[in-house]
């Protein structure tokens, strides 16, 4: 997919659910090209009725929600939820409108084409974005310029500063930084490399195919060499046997505890079947020798206390609500750094 709306939806499971890069560099800047390039009027498209940037990046995300469905598991429905969830499209929109993005229509309909028939070797080892899609949104903010995300910045470059503890809403644009160089997040690092490590010890490193133990291998924790095996892309670890096996589909027959529902379902106690995540005001958590139940959309599992398993699936905070990270806040961004107590900042909009 294109780097800067997988930037935009940094928050969404996407980044934790596969080793794909979740960032790295946008490619080459683009030539003029021969099509038509818009700016404010290509948010809704134009008098041929050629593809508004709207319209483009919402067929971009369910050929995204299509492609990790097919090589991680779980519903392409589901996927696009979660995507939807973060709404990049309103960003592209008002990034276009404002003149901070050139959209090249031109170049959509071979992106999405190009998208479509990703592989998922390719798609696991974070290979490069393909060169229709590069083009079809480019950024035009350059280096030390003012940024509300990535997808502002020009070729080569990021948004520094954003979020974080500080809630701000504006950044910095500068340069991709550099293999084996310090980084915070993944979206720093030059094409090829995300940012990994713990601490002050992060670094761009390379990006490598994640094989991970094949159907019917051993996995999970191995306590005489204290390592950990994960399965292939497109299998779950039975938390009961240790062995990987083929994820089970929605509505079909599971154990409690044994974690191999698809992604965003999970195993029911009472009627022992895959069931969906649940969304607002549904129970969420895990119970001993449960599965752990997520919360879908725009919600997340609050808690009474932070150490509690059981909870609520409740909106994201707005603006002053409570918070012990960023994902609890509609903004993505709380005021504490280290799980504690802090308040959720406002969201952002654009100018």
């Amino acid at each position: 997919m294109i780097r800067a709306l997988r930037v935009l939806a940094g928050s969404v499971v996407v980044l934790a659910a596969c080793s794909s890069s979740s960032g790295g560099g946008s490619g080459s800047k683009s030539d003029s090209g021969t099509g038509t390039k818009h700016d404010g009027g290509g948010a809704t498209g134009d008098a041929s009725g050629g593809m508004s940037v709207t319209t483009f990046c919402n067929a971009l995300v369910t050929a995204d929600a299509t492609l990790f469905s097919k090589c991680i598991g779980g519903s392409a429905t589901a996927w696009e939820t979660q995507l939807n969830a973060a709404s990049p499209c309103a960003d592209i929109a008002a990034a276009v409108q404002s003149g901070r993005i050139v959209y090249d229509e031109s170049k959509a309909s071979a992106c999405l084409t190009a998208t479509a028939a990703i592989s998922c070797g390719n798609q696991a080892a974070g290979a490069p974005e393909p060169a229709d899609c590069i083009a079809t949104i480019v950024g035009t903010v350059a280096a030390s310029g003012t940024c509300f995300s990535s997808v502002d910045c020009a070729p080569d470059n990021f948004c520094s500063g954003l979020g974080g503890t500080t809630g701000s809403c504006t950044g910095t644009c500068a340069p991709l930084i550099a293999a084996g160089a310090a980084c915070s997040v993944g979206d720093e690092c030059v094409a090829g490399y995300t940012c990994s490590g713990s601490g002050s010890s992060r670094s761009c490193t390379a990006i490598a195919a994640a094989a991970g133990a094949t159907l019917g291998g051993t996995c999970g924790y191995d306590s005489s060499s204290k390592t950990v095996t994960v399965c292939a892309s497109g299998l779950a670890c039975n938390a009961a046997t240790l062995v990987c096996v083929t994820p089970v589909s929605q509505g079909a027959a599971c154990t409690p505890g044994a974690g191999v529902c698809e992604y965003f379902t999970d195993c029911d106690p009472t009627t022992k079947t895959c069931k969906a995540y649940p969304g607002l005001g549904g129970g969420c958590g895990a119970a001993a020798g449960e599965d752990v139940v997520g919360c879908a959309g725009k919600t997340f599992c609050q808690t009474s206390s932070g150490s509690a398993l059981i909870g609520t699936c409740a909106a994201l905070g707005g603006g002053g609500a409570a918070c012990t990270s960023g994902a609890q806040c509609a903004s993505h961004a709380c005021s504490t750094s280290d799980g504690g107590a802090g308040t959720c900042f406002p969201a952002c909009t654009e100018e």
